[in-house]
């Protein structure tokens, strides 16, 4: 039986190895209400009620983990019924160290609705979860909660933006560069009315187009790279190259941190060996993500495009990807977590999300010294704390 969680208290912690997420040494933070009070050395408190207070013994403390493309009501279907995916529990929020969530749709916008992942989103909401969807799926023209783009993003505040359109793609519409770009303004004009900062969540198949479209679309209409958030850019070598370009040109880029064995013989690169080649290569930091794809399929196809096997994507890839990062690829913890904290709140335009600083949102993650997640707090409340 599902139970409304607690209600925000008072909640100090003390000694912890703040990760901001850069690096801010052994700190004391008080949360109140569902946001960070205070940040300080030594914080001595006195008078607040119902005040807990945890000991964090040294670890490390983070932002809690912000995805920006999770099918919260299951994705797949492409090899029929028996491969659809369930819907995301609560629970593996907890889990995972993942506080914020994006919904989507994938290839089926047929028997899965945004109505029931609006639903879903404001469930999940109860539970202690942020979460936030897109409206439209792969394919052209968008399918929409209200009618239009615009009225989407003006109207319904959990409508964060449109995606995953699909391109490069033979599950896709194959949109041209001037409807991307129509899109893009829809997009753009809706956000402007609510005050938000709206969202073109690109797919991107295996196709060697790869990202052709998007760089014809800022070529020849007033639309720029930065208006569209490609995601999967680590799916090939080839098309990690064109996503390398991109983002030295303005854009930001998702990797996936979903990924198998299968896939990766198949040319995937691992999440974090994508970013640190794009950073090698000159990327920007603040221009670099990681999503999990968590509930979607993760189909294999052969080579005349029939479905061979699927997968599913996990949530808990992206806390696992960071570890990977820092233990096989040698880059900085603080690094890896911006790719999974502030750049991705940065793109949804959640100033509040993925960032320890007073007045933000009281979502944090507790971090084992071999880099497991040990506990979560979400909107101020403890969900999972070591004994």
């Amino acid at each position: 039986m599902t139970t409304a969680p607690p209600s925000p208290t008072s909640v100090l912690i003390r000694n912890a190895r703040l990760y901001a997420p850069e690096h801010l040494g052994l700190r004391d933070i008080l949360l109140v209400g569902g946001r960070i009070m205070a940040i300080e050395p030594r914080l001595d408190i006195s008078g607040l009620p119902e005040l807990t207070e945890l000991d964090a013994n040294g670890a490390s403390l983070s932002p809690g983990l912000v995805d920006t493309l999770t099918h919260i009501t299951g994705g797949g279907g492409e090899g029929g019924y028996a491969t659809r995916m369930p819907a995301m529990p609560a629970e593996d929020a907890w889990t995972s160290g993942v506080t914020t969530v994006t919904g989507a749709l994938g290839t089926d916008a047929v028997q899965r609705t945004h109505t029931d992942m609006l639903a879903h989103a404001r469930y999940l909401a109860t539970q202690g979860v942020s979460a936030y969807i897109y409206s439209g799926n792969y394919h052209l023209p968008v399918r929409t909660l209200s009618g239009s783009v615009q009225t989407d993003l003006a109207w319904i505040p959990d409508v964060i933006g449109v995606g995953e359109v699909a391109i490069a793609d033979h599950r896709g519409s194959h949109p041209t560069a001037e409807e991307l770009a129509r899109l893009s303004a829809d997009v753009r004009v809706g956000a402007m009315l609510a005050g938000k900062k709206g969202v073109l969540s690109i797919h991107v198949g295996d196709h060697e187009d790869k990202l052709g479209v998007l760089f014809a679309a800022a070529e020849r209409y007033p639309v720029r790279l930065s208006h569209f958030y490609p995601t999967h850019i680590n799916r090939t070598r080839e098309l990690l190259q064109d996503g390398i370009r991109f983002a030295r040109e303005g854009g930001v880029i998702d990797f996936t941190a979903s990924t198998n064995e299968g896939l990766l013989a198949e040319g995937d690169i691992d999440s974090p060996a994508a970013v640190a080649e794009a950073l090698s290569a000159g990327v920007p930091a603040e221009r670099l993500t990681l999503s999990s794809d968590a509930y979607a399929s993760l189909p294999e196809f052969d080579a005349d495009g029939r479905f061979v096997r699927v997968a599913m994507g996990q949530l808990h890839s992206m806390a696992e990807a960071v570890k990977r990062g820092v233990d096989d690829v040698g880059l900085g913890f603080d690094t890896m977590l911006k790719t999974v904290t502030v750049n991705p709140a940065d793109v949804l335009g959640l100033p509040g999300k993925g960032r320890l600083a007073v007045g933000a949102d009281a979502d944090l993650v507790l971090w084992s010294e071999d880099l497991q997640v040990q506990g979560v707090i979400s909107q101020g409340v403890v969900r999972r704390w070591p004994d």
